[in-house]
């Protein structure tokens, strides 16, 4: 039986179908993140925590400006997600930002990504090069250098809330707008409730995310990775 990594109970989302499909695809489904963790157990924990947590300027900038939590339909890239840069470019400020981010990851309350984008630069070669960047045969001199364009991929840091951080803002975007102080427990009972899933839910929540899990598998050619989630789908199908 699988079991729950917070507190090592059988995990509620794999126990209705710990009969119905093999180990192997289990194990492979929970390591490649596809368990609904976020609205099960791991929400309970997280959300008794939050009244240990304080909230900066930078924390509080990242929840105001962090995109939403994924679509329901869970379709790969159609989550929107939100790319951070610091007030200005400073090394501390970067790293203020960064620090930041990883406290209210910590917290359960965003998804610290990375967001990718690839453009053209230019640089100097030793020898004059084609637009794939490669040197052009018998175009390099001694001592002379060539201006030419290059193909530069750029990482930034990037945000979105959880479930957690959604239920939150939903109530408490006013108070950090307007900076005023955060009382966690005014907010603990009701996130919880608005999160936590049991039962069917808690089961569709778990297919949605195979589901995506299988998508994103096939897309990169991974058969076998695809074949276990769409065993798992398979599975949650026969009992939903």
């Amino acid at each position: 039986m699988y079991k729950c990594w917070v507190d090592g109970e059988p995990c509620e989302a794999v126990a209705p179908i710990a009969g119905l499909v093999d180990e192997a695809s289990i194990e492979t489904v929970a390591s490649s993140g596809a368990l609904p963790c976020d609205v099960c157990r791991q929400a309970e924990r997280d959300t008794a925590e939050l009244s240990g947590l304080r909230l900066g300027k930078h924390e509080r900038r990242i929840l105001l400006e962090a995109g939403p939590p994924s679509d329901p339909a869970r379709i790969p890239g159609n989550v929107k997600r939100t790319h951070l840069e610091p007030e200005n470019g400073t090394r501390a400020a970067r790293e203020a930002l960064r620090r930041a981010l990883r406290t209210l990851h910590q917290a359960g309350l965003v998804y610290r990504e990375t967001e990718y984008s690839r453009g053209e630069g230019r640089r100097w070669f030793s020898a004059m090069v084609d637009e794939y960047g490669l040197p052009i045969p018998g175009s390099s001199r001694y001592g002379e250098r060539h201006l030419g364009v290059t193909y530069i991929t750029t990482h930034r840091m990037a945000a979105r809330l959880s479930p957690l951080g959604g239920a939150f803002m939903e109530m408490a975007r006013p108070e950090l707008q307007a900076g005023a102080r955060i009382r966690w427990a005014r907010y603990q009972t009701v996130i919880i409730a608005a999160v936590r899933k049991r039962g069917p839910d808690l089961l569709v929540e778990f297919r949605h995310w195979v589901e995506n899990e299988r998508m994103l598998a096939g897309l990169m050619r991974q058969s076998d990775r695809a074949q276990h989630a769409a065993a798992v789908k398979k599975a949650l199908d026969s009992i939903l």
